[in-house]
């Protein structure tokens, strides 16, 4: 999972399109406090954004909702992915709560990234306690991520901007390209079989503003 990790971040680091200057003047560096670009991460910021998320979602797993996760991963054993997911789910969207009440907001791609690491505590997690197997479990932490991220949309998408929803599901549109290149690569031979479920939760992000 690492390598899609990094493929995703290139992608909404180096990728996204900036703002050019105005003609003939400088360009005005973007306002610390309060970026006007909720979409797009902020190249200059995106680390420090990204580790705060990290520890704020690391904080609660290990703190406050130790015991909840470990009941959790316990009761879905026979369905890791949901289980999984369900957590960082509950960890996303408790940091984009926090925020939206302290009238902030994170660029989509600061959340994606900061959700795959907290995928991949609780990956850790479920492994130490039996519920998963280390030959499998990059496999497993991916899928629950897609679930996750489904979830997440679902309790979330009404709270955000069309463009919101639109980049996330671009992310993981570009998670999908890089799992498909990583396969390649591999040479795994599977017949081409595309990831499960991928372009379902693309498609449950962008619908979810439309929910009732």
């Amino acid at each position: 999972m690492e390598g899609i990790i990094e493929s995703v971040m290139v992608d909404e680091v180096g990728a996204r399109p900036q703002k050019a200057p105005p003609q003939g003047g400088r360009q005005q560096p973007p306002p610390q406090s309060a970026p006007d670009d909720t979409v797009n991460m902020n190249p200059e910021m995106a680390g420090e954004q990204v580790n705060a998320l990290i520890n704020s979602m690391l904080g609660e797993l290990y703190g406050a909702q130790l015991e909840k996760a470990a009941n959790v991963l316990d009761k879905m054993q026979g369905r890791p992915e949901k289980g999984i997911g369900t957590i960082v789910a509950g960890l996303m969207g408790a940091a984009h709560k926090t925020l939206r009440d302290q009238g902030k907001s994170v660029p989509p791609g600061v959340l994606f990234q900061a959700g795959m690491i907290a995928a991949q505590a609780v990956g850790e997690m479920a492994e130490r306690m039996g519920v998963i197997n280390p030959e499998n479990d990059d496999e497993i932490i991916e899928a629950a991520f897609m679930v996750g991220l489904g979830d997440f949309g679902k309790a979330n998408g009404n709270e955000m901007s069309p463009q919101e929803r639109q980049r996330y599901a671009e992310l993981i549109d570009g998670m999908e390209e890089g799992k498909r290149i990583a396969m390649a690569n591999a040479e795994a031979g599977n017949g081409g079989a595309k990831p499960g479920g991928v372009e379902e939760v693309s498609e449950e992000i962008i619908m979810a503003g439309g929910a009732s």
